[in-house]
């Protein structure tokens, strides 16, 4: 829950971010907490495009990553998801690894008996009847440190990175001077679960439907309802399913409430929590 006239505290002042200045942010924390649909709300807000790049596709090279960056327009966002996740390491840290041939295929090669492999059709190597693939592009940390801030980088872009795991990271691309800020994007809180009840279940009467009327006692549903969410253990986006889900009606909104913190506990407990927090195992006990 961020207020973006604040930059989503102090993420940075976006509206007085002179022209040549390129603001890097690293969003990190579990899964579900809004690191990506923050980017969106940023967008909307101030009327930017938002252009999404993927480390991992297997076309990816450093030089084709540099030439994406130069097509951008001068004002954007430009979001790199699960940075963790894309293997990016330093050259000396990348293993060479010869790659693997498969089993012999009843296609003719283009090639027989001979020593040095040629380059057939569909960006492969044919070679005796085998089928080699061609090693696979990557994108290493200097080229990604390039496009991000070196001699070449463009001003008056919004680079937003995310990560679910931010200690998998080179401490090269996350160090103060090339990132401007870094954001924790957690858990909710007892004042977020506050403010997503009221927003969700608090209409105007331009939003009211023929035959709706405004709940009532909307302000005390909210406080009885976070009471229930154990801070900093349930993310927002499980809050807002719950939440939706019982858009008609608040008071059952607030009822099973019990029955999804008991339910996100013992996913947890089993494992499935991909980030790895462990905050909060224990279901609070009723008072």
């Amino acid at each position: 829950m961020c207020d973006l006239s604040y930059g989503c505290g102090g993420l940075f002042p976006i509206l007085e971010t002179p022209a040549n200045f390129a603001p890097i942010a690293f969003r990190y924390g579990p899964p579900g907490t809004g690191k990506t649909t923050f980017a969106a709300a940023l967008a909307g807000e101030y009327g930017l495009g938002v252009y999404m790049v993927s480390l991992s596709h297997e076309e990816l090279s450093d030089q084709y990553l540099e030439t994406l960056f130069e097509a951008l327009p001068t004002h954007c966002i430009v979001l790199i998801e699960d940075i963790d996740s894309a293997g990016i390491k330093r050259e000396s840290m990348t293993k060479k690894v010869a790659p693997k041939i498969s089993q012999p295929t009843a296609i003719r090669p283009l090639v027989l008996g001979g020593n040095a492999p040629t380059q057939g059709p569909d960006n492969i190597d044919w070679w005796d009847g085998r089928i080699m693939p061609l090693p696979k592009k990557v994108v290493t940390l200097s080229g990604l440190l390039n496009v991000l801030d070196g001699v070449r980088a463009a001003e008056g872009r919004i680079l937003l990175m995310t990560s679910n795991n931010p200690d998998a990271l080179d401490k090269a691309l996350v160090r103060a001077g090339r990132i401007d800020k870094k954001v924790l994007f957690g858990y909710a809180s007892h004042e977020v679960a506050i403010k997503m009840f009221t927003r969700i279940f608090t209409k105007s009467a331009e939003q009211l439907l023929n035959g709706e009327t405004q709940f009532e006692n909307v302000s005390q549903l909210a406080e009885d309802f976070a009471a229930l969410i154990p801070a900093d253990t349930i993310s927002p986006a499980l809050i807002q399913c719950h939440l939706l889900g019982h858009r008609t009606d608040p008071v059952a909104a607030v009822s099973t409430t019990p029955s999804l913190v008991a339910a996100a506990m013992e996913e947890k407990r089993s494992g499935t929590n991909v980030a790895g927090y462990q905050a909060g195992l224990e279901v609070p006990s009723k008072t």
